[in-house]
């Protein structure tokens, strides 16, 4: 019989903590080694960030939250969209033409962690560790974009979204280079 390096097994229901496992091994011998491990049984999401803000600015967008849960969370994973093109083009600016486009999209808050881990616009930016409350993101692409912030836990159960924002990348006006023109 071949053994398994790994083995996956469910934990019965009930609440959160501090939880014994057991596993007994045997040889074809029939020797027995029986083990036992301490592990901590979380199925409760961290609290949600709150207060996300976003500055405009030349070639980036400025974020700033209010972590709900510092201590313990494992990171805070930014995601991003952008108003784009529509169908097909889901990661593509809308800029400069936005609602003029026959099949421009704004996009909307995810309804949960897996739903922007299945989204077609929605892109995790940046995993930051826990206790940071700012993040620059360098976006060169001009655009609307919109952000929101997901606390995870040291169990890897994630919060709900954060609120929306959306900040532009340029300001009004501004050109790419313009020492050169």
């Amino acid at each position: 019989t071949a053994y398994a390096v790994t083995q996956a097994w469910t934990l019965a229901s009930g609440p959160d903590g501090l939880r014994t496992v057991y596993a007994e091994f045997r040889d074809a011998a029939l020797n027995v080694l029986a083990i036992s491990d301490d592990i901590v049984y979380d199925t409760t999401a961290p609290g949600t960030v709150s207060s996300l803000a976003a500055l405009t600015g030349h070639q980036k967008v400025t974020l700033s939250w209010d972590e709900a849960s510092v201590g313990e969370t494992a990171a805070l994973e930014v995601w991003r969209a952008v108003w784009n093109q529509g169908a097909g083009l889901e990661t593509v600016s809308a800029y400069p033409e936005y609602d003029d486009l026959a099949a421009d999209h704004q996009p909307t808050q995810p309804v949960s962690y897996a739903a922007a881990l299945a989204s077609l616009e929605w892109d995790l930016v940046t995993s930051l560790p826990d206790g940071t409350e700012t993040y620059v993101d360098n976006v060169g692409d001009r655009g609307i974009y919109y952000y929101v912030v997901f606390a995870i836990d040291l169990a890897a159960n994630p919060s709900p979204a954060s609120g929306l924002v959306r900040a532009k990348n340029y300001h009004l006006g501004d050109v790419q280079d313009w020492q050169t023109l």
